[in-house]
Formats: structure tokens, C-alpha cells, sequence
């Protein structure tokens, strides 16, 4: 499945430093206008490229295609650090106690399948559930982390997956 790229923030160098800085803490795709006579960053990001301004816009749209593509490629994992919350580049959503365990081993193994029993025993520990409440719990959180771009998938017969969307 393709997965849909990211938007492109475009901004100004060194005019917008703090900005780009908190971009880059995010993990956002950014595409820096360099000022004329002024030293280019020097940074190693894939998802962080430069032009010198004034720039023809035919060369910003293939810069920021390129980007847009490479960010693909390179897309951070969601993170789920106990706070209640799941990110995903710059963006969060809330989650109760059991869709954030759930969430939790779902994002340590993101592309990779993950059975009934590895949830059961992430989300309930020692406690009895059910295959339907473990159901009910990813079909939850599938709701929730649309707006970030992820998505769960069923692999039916072996498990979940949780993915960036396509």
C-alpha cells in the first residue's frame, strides 16, 4: 500500500530558526528559503532540505516532492510514553488506560504483526480478557488514530498491524 505523504512545511532561514527547530523535534518535512548572502544550515536530516531565495517555483515543488517522498521512507514511529496520549508527527490523540497498552505494543512493532495473546498480555498483564473485548479495544483505537495518519489492519488469523495510513 502506497502511504500518503506528509505536508511540507516551507520557511524562511535564519528568519524562522525557533520554528524549524520545533519542526524538527516533530519530525515535520521542512524546506528552508535561505536569504540571499546568508550561510546555508548545515544540517543532516533527511527530512530537511534548502533552496536560495528567490527560487523559481517549478525548483520549491520538486524540492518539496522530494521531500514529501523521503519523509515517507523516513516517518518516525507513533510514540506512546504513558502520558495518556499517542503522537505522531506533531499531532496527538488521548487514549484510555487499556487502548494506550494496546496502542503501546502495537507502535513498538509498527509494520509488523502482532497476535491476540502479545496484546492480551500487554493490555491486561496476568487478567483474564476476551478475543472480543481485544477486538473491540483495537476497532477503539483504529477510530482515534486516524486523524494522525496511522491505521490498524487486521491480518485475520494472526493478528493487527498498525501502519501510516494509505
Amino acid at each position: 500500500m502506497a502511504v500518503s505523504a506528509p505536508t511540507v512545511v516551507i520557511l524562511r532561514w535564519p528568519d524562522d530558526e525557533s520554528a524549524i527547530d520545533h519542526l524538527r523535534s516533530q519530525g515535520m518535512p521542512r524546506l528552508l528559503l535561505v536569504a540571499p548572502g546568508v550561510d546555508a544550515p548545515t544540517n543532516t536530516d533527511c527530512l530537511e532540505d534548502w533552496i536560495r531565495h528567490p527560487a523559481e517555483d517549478a525548483d520549491i515543488r520538486v524540492r518539496t516532492a522530494c521531500l514529501a517522498a523521503r519523509a515517507v521512507l523516513h516517518h518516525p514511529a507513533p510514540e506512546v510514553k504513558g502520558d495518556g496520549r499517542i503522537s505522531y508527527r506533531g499531532k496527538w490523540v488521548a487514549l484510555s488506560g487499556i487502548e494506550e497498552a494496546v496502542a503501546q505494543i502495537l507502535a513498538q512493532h509498527l509494520g509488523e504483526v502482532v497476535d491476540g495473546a502479545s496484546i492480551a498480555s500487554a493490555a491486561w498483564g496476568g487478567r483474564r480478557s476476551t478475543p472480543n473485548a481485544i477486538r473491540v479495544h483495537v476497532h477503539r483505537i483504529r477510530k482515534r488514530i486516524a486523524p494522525l495518519g496511522l491505521a490498524v489492519r487486521t491480518v485475520p488469523g494472526h493478528g493487527w498491524v498498525m501502519e501510516a495510513e494509505a
